[in-house]
């Protein structure tokens, strides 16, 4: 069975800080459960979003993950997942996978690691903040296998019309892109000239519905595992070609106007 465990204590809770909790290193992470109180309440979500500016989820040193409140909230959402007041759900294994082996695949298993730490960067305008940490675990030591890592990159389109993203890294394959913006409405992806998304906004937001996501304003999700299956993903190599690199990844997102874009990537593959 999974264990909802108690986890350390976080040092370095203030205002204006970071703070950091060492995990221990055993046993299988389903996920974590963070609460957080400022000015002795359990913040709204407004509170958290414009408070917790980043998370970073390190292993042996490496980050893994990298979000803010707001980023890992419409992340959530978007496999339709909702915000309770204090609380911050960090999901390893993914229970929107359509089989139970799929939503146990992902989970982060400790049998080959040294150190696993959370970080989590405080704004200056909060008020005796506190936090605090449950884990769901399995009691299982296997090693950490194929994982879900986030990657944030930030853009900025000068101007209207079609805006080209081409250096995206080309290693691990793809579950999602999430682009946080005012302006975009439609994108297009090609892996080596052929298309494999091309959706408008309001599209992407019935595609999404379709396999019970729930698109987010001012985010577009270009859900590659839309169908919550495990093994939904874009690739990033050539299968009819003896599994060979491809060449080619691009992005065309059509704005409507200038914008400042922020871009986080969900791959699945091994820790760095």
């Amino acid at each position: 069975m999974k264990h909802p465990l108690t986890m350390p204590s976080f040092n370095a809770v203030a205002a204006g800080q970071t703070a950091t909790v060492d995990l221990p290193t055993d046993g299988t992470y389903h996920g974590l459960i963070i609460h957080f109180v400022n000015n002795a309440i359990d913040a709204v979500q407004a509170t958290m979003e414009t408070l917790l500016t980043q998370f970073r989820l390190k292993v042996n040193g490496k980050v893994q993950r990298v979000f803010s409140a707001q980023q890992v909230f419409d992340i959530n959402a978007d496999h339709g997942q909702t915000v309770t007041a204090g609380y911050i759900e960090i999901f390893f294994a993914e229970p929107w996978r359509r089989t139970t082996q799929g939503e146990d695949a992902l989970a982060w298993g400790m049998g080959d690691v040294d150190t696993f730490q959370l970080e989590i960067d405080i704004g200056a305008a909060a008020v005796n903040p506190v936090l605090s940490l449950k884990a769901v675990k399995t009691p299982e030591n296997r090693p950490m296998g194929p994982i879900t890592k986030w990657k944030r990159f930030s853009m900025s389109p000068g101007v209207a019309g079609i805006f080209n993203v081409m250096t995206l890294p080309k290693n691990d394959p793809y579950y999602a892109l999430h682009f946080w913006h005012a302006n975009i409405t439609e994108a297009e992806v090609k892996v080596d000239q052929s298309e494999k998304w091309n959706l408008t906004i309001a599209e992407a937001a019935i595609l999404a519905a379709q396999y019970g996501r729930v698109a987010q304003a001012g985010v577009l999700s270009i859900d590659f595992d839309v169908t919550n299956r495990v093994s939904d993903m874009l690739l990033m190599t050539k299968p009819e070609a003896g599994n060979a690199r491809i060449n080619d990844f691009r992005i065309d997102l059509t704005m409507s106007a200038a914008d400042n874009i922020t871009l986080i990537t969900e791959t699945v593959g091994l820790r760095d």
